[in-house]
């Protein structure tokens, strides 16, 4: 699943809701590929772009952390897989930010 697809995402603006179906939330070789994909197209954004990037990926830890705690509808494993997820996402959003104040 894409993060446009989880129940607990509300997309902004229509840039973010076309990005958020290019994040996937379940699987974390999927979201390397991803993050790396961002990583490599974020220097050629527009500084709104930018921003808007950076929201999309702490709205996406929001999303991510509340499916983590999700007993009922996922196992052990598919939770641990999320959690690797946000923490990537996390981690790609604190390297953007530190990128862009240099």
């Amino acid at each position: 699943m894409t993060l446009a697809q989880e129940k607990a995402f509300k997309s902004g603006s229509p840039f973010k809701r076309r990005l958020a179906y290019d994040i996937p939330t379940r699987s974390p070789t999927r979201a390397k590929e991803a993050a790396e994909r961002l990583r490599r197209e974020y220097d050629r954004m527009r500084p709104e772009e930018q921003r808007q990037v950076q929201e999309l990926l702490q709205e996406s830890w929001k999303v991510l952390l509340g499916l983590t705690k999700d007993k009922r509808r996922l196992t052990t494993k598919e939770r641990e897989d999320i959690w690797q997820v946000a923490l990537m996402y996390t981690a790609l959003k604190n390297e953007l930010v530190r990128r862009k104040r240099k």
